[in-house]
């Protein structure tokens, strides 16, 4: 790749400003947009960030912007919803009075080429920064937004070189934390190491810039999942919201965290107002389909999966949601499938073979077999400081054993066990319920 961060394709070049290809062709040809074409080749082009950027700004100056395109069509179910039911969020369409106010609170005058980064957790800066920084900035966004293993890992490089063409550049520290908060579950990088510098860069973001939602918001997702700090996380997510209240980005990581504390009627009200803003987002789909199936509508909530797993094959996130509905049915021939799914697109070498040392086990003794399998790899990996005393706990109260769950349950608290969030969501827990120390744990972690 050139140094300067060349963009080699019409699909990338589009993506720099979240439109289609047909729209940024039109641009070269009526408005002059500086693309460039590869000698010697037919119909190759590329161009360079700090050039669209330059072109962009000097558009804003000299022309009122471009009209805002409405996000693209996603292709409509084979049946449609019954009346008085949730819509897939595969079909749901932004409502007119929705986009328009959107855009008269975040954006305007200079709506035109940022509207799509804006939807999905972009603000424009409070503070002009340099070209170059910004124009790495931007493609960290569009890699940051693929969700993926490969995607991440170029989102930190991209952010990393922003931050160091610019130090002062706050956004390129929010795009840091937002990919911490992202890497730790879609690579091995360990939550122990991932959520400590979304904290650090997410907090030099807010000092910057304290105006910058996206710094607040990262925070709040940090402190919530890293430090347990169910309070100080929602204070952070409000006040993001206060400053930015159009951002889907916000309204999405709000909705999960207010899931995991089982406030399903909040949650689907927050996710359902980030699937309005960014209807196309895959990750707000399955979000949202986990929070649909905790609230009784299974159906809706595996259809929707099934759809998402079909339309892009190298997302993690709905094998993991559909693995965790199969476990709680007791459908384990479906559980293992997505199990191994989900590793193997994480690039998880022990979550693999722990699958698949499950799956003889299941075929050699039947259910009970699989569950202490999974149970002695866990306690191996939980030897090895690769596995946390929760997921421990999870196999032993399958298998029905609640001192031994418990007694993992404390190891957790003592270890500050991250995964101890959870602990309301995971129905393994549901036999723990009339346990006295169950309910202490919970009043110790300040889960309500």
């Amino acid at each position: 790749m050139d140094p300067r961060g060349q963009l080699e394709s019409w699909k990338e070049i589009a993506a720099f400003f979240n439109r289609d290809e047909r729209t940024v062709k039109r641009w070269e040809k009526d408005r002059g947009l500086p693309v460039h074409r590869f000698p010697g080749t037919k119909g190759r082009v590329y161009a360079y960030p700090e050039e669209l950027t330059a072109w962009r700004d000097a558009a804003r100056k000299s022309e009122p912007p471009p009209a805002v395109a409405e996000p693209a069509a996603p292709t409509p179910p084979e049946q449609a919803e019954p009346e008085g039911t949730a819509q897939p969020a595969s079909v749901m369409r932004p409502r007119p009075w929705a986009v328009a106010a959107t855009v008269v609170v975040l954006c305007s005058g200079a709506i035109g080429m940022t509207w799509g980064l804006v939807r999905a957790g972009y603000n424009p800066p409070h503070r002009q920064a340099k070209p170059e920084a910004e124009a790495f900035y931007l493609k960290g966004r569009f890699y940051w937004n693929q969700r993926t293993p490969d995607g991440l890992t170029q989102a930190l490089e991209y952010f990393q070189r922003s931050a160091r063409q610019d130090p002062e550049y706050a956004e390129a520290h929010a795009g840091l934390a937002d990919t911490y908060n992202l890497i730790r579950e879609y690579t091995p990088m360990p939550p122990s190491e991932a959520y400590p510098k979304a904290i650090a860069e997410a907090r030099q973001a807010i000092q910057l810039d304290d105006r910058l939602a996206d710094g607040h918001r990262a925070l709040a997702f940090a402190l919530f999942y890293g430090n347990l700090d169910i309070a100080g996380a929602e204070r952070e997510f409000r006040r993001a919201l206060q400053l930015s209240p159009g951002v889907a980005l916000t309204h999405h990581w709000f909705a999960t965290c207010l899931m995991t504390l089982s406030r399903f009627r909040e949650a689907l009200e927050q996710i359902e107002l980030a699937q309005k803003l960014d209807p196309a987002s895959r990750s707000i789909l399955s979000d949202q389909a986990l929070i649909l199936w905790h609230l009784g509508r299974r159906d809706q909530a595996v259809t929707q999966l099934k759809q998402l797993e079909t339309t892009d094959t190298n997302f993690v996130s709905p094998h993991r949601y559909l693995s965790y509905i199969f476990l709680t049915e007791r459908n384990y021939a479906e559980y293992l499938a997505e199990v191994k799914q989900a590793e193997s697109l994480a690039h998880n070498e022990s979550g693999i073979a722990l699958a698949e040392s499950a799956e003889k086990a299941l075929a050699r003794g039947g259910a009970h077999a699989m569950l202490e399998e999974i149970l002695a790899s866990r306690k191996k990996l939980f030897a090895r400081g690769d596995c946390s005393p929760a997921d421990v706990a999870v196999a032993y109260a399958l298998l029905g054993k609640k001192s031994e769950a418990l007694e993992y349950l404390k190891k957790g608290l003592e270890s500050h066990d991250l995964n101890l969030l959870y602990l309301r969501l995971e129905p393994a827990f549901y036999c723990l319920e009339d346990q006295p120390e169950y309910q202490a744990l919970l009043k110790q972690i300040g889960i309500p």
